[in-house]
């Protein structure tokens, strides 16, 4: 029988130095180890979800609201605090779900830790989320800065192309300066028109009243109350303008502000902007009776100081204006300043309503003047 030998084929000497690395790298490997590409990013986790606190506890609303949006795997999502480890609420979240978690009221002057449990679905362990530390302002302090509430007898009504507007003026909360044009007192006549940011006056006079004389008929009227000549000059007084604008709410730089508002166009996209900062705040969507709710935070690099948030109307171009006051948190040697409760919260809640004018832009018939829209009663809603 024939015997045949099999001898090793020789390999060029660049493929055999290629074969003797590979079989060393993999006598080296340990039992499951896994190669990696030189220069492997690390991947985020597309399971973990995406978390924001929209309002702190604050004059207004006394509860924290957090939004949840998760990522690809269920998840169960529970608001813990320091009073209430077991939760104040919880949601169940499928995959790309998202909830808003609101805690129970917080009292007046009390301090409230937050942070948020979560539990995979898959079982999988995932550490809490701490969402800080929030201390709500006394009663006296919120009712030392909050306007009284606005009485629908006085909002202005609209006016209509060629009439003359009513004289009542609307108080706008302002620094001492005014860098936008208004007043120096801080205070838009109502019934004007802006478009360049200046509002113009308009008449305020009104016919005043012809007063009896003795004989029980109009002043000028002849014996037995017969009407004689009218007088041509009859004095007449513009209403009173208030001098003294509602005093600025104070706020931490970093602290979230509840904006309510009123007078633009159902469904139309508010900007709201703080005077100093290219980047809006926010964009809301004006609620079908013309109401907005925005909430805000003012940048923490914000310097202490007068500032002014701005809300302006997409489609109406109504706009509405509100001076703040911000500081930084003082310290309790400090002789004044702002009470270290109200600014340590950084949540304030305006009543922008009542100390805010807002003027829009409406077209008028040829050769008429400009009139100005009426606003609607705020809101007050959380988010």
């Amino acid at each position: 029988m024939p015997i045949t030998t099999s001898l090793p084929v020789p390999l060029p000497g660049a493929a055999r130095l290629r074969a003797l690395s590979g079989l060393v790298l993999v006598a080296l490997l340990p039992a499951g180890a896994v190669l990696l590409p030189t220069g492997a990013a690390a991947i985020e986790d597309p399971a973990a979800p995406t978390v924001e606190v929209v309002a702190g506890p604050s004059c207004g609303p006394g509860v924290v609201r957090v939004r949840v949006v998760n990522g690809d795997i269920g998840l169960t999502v529970t608001l813990v605090t320091d009073r209430t480890p077991s939760g104040e609420d919880t949601a169940v979240l499928a995959a790309s779900g998202s909830a808003e978690l609101v805690s129970q009221e917080v009292p007046f002057g009390s301090e409230l830790s937050v942070a948020l449990q979560l539990a995979r679905v898959d079982g999988q362990p995932v550490e809490p989320i701490d969402l800080d530390h929030w201390v709500r302002p006394a009663e006296h302090e919120c009712a030392a800065i909050t306007a009284p509430a606005a009485d629908p007898a006085q909002v202005p009504a609209p006016v209509a192309a060629g009439s003359t507007p009513g004289a009542g003026p609307v108080a706008v909360p302002d620094p001492a300066t005014a860098p936008d044009g208004t007043a120096p007192d801080g205070t838009v006549p109502a019934g004007t028109a802006d478009t360049t940011g200046s509002p113009d006056p308009v008449p305020a006079e009104q016919p005043a009243a012809v007063p009896a004389d003795a004989t029980g008929g109009p002043a000028g009227a002849g014996p037995g109350g017969s009407a004689g000549t009218a007088p041509t000059d009859v004095p007449t007084e513009a209403p009173a303008v208030p001098t003294d604008p509602p005093p600025a709410a104070v706020v931490r730089p970093g602290g979230m502000v509840t904006i309510h508002s009123s007078g633009f166009s159902g469904g139309e996209v508010v900007t709201v902007t703080i005077d100093g900062v290219d980047e809006p705040l926010a964009a809301v969507t004006a609620e079908s009776d013309g109401a907005v709710l925005a909430h805000v935070q003012v940048p923490a690099d914000h310097p202490d100081g007068a500032a002014r948030v701005r809300l302006v109307g997409a489609d109406s171009a109504a706009r509405a204006q509100v001076g703040l006051e911000v500081a930084a948190r003082s310290s309790s040697a400090d002789g004044g300043g702002a009470p270290w409760q109200l600014v340590g919260s950084g949540v304030l809640l305006l009543a922008v309503a009542v100390g805010l004018a807002v003027v829009g832009n409406r077209r008028a018939a040829p050769g008429g003047p400009v009139g100005t829209p009426s606003p609607s009663p705020g809101r007050r809603a959380g988010r």
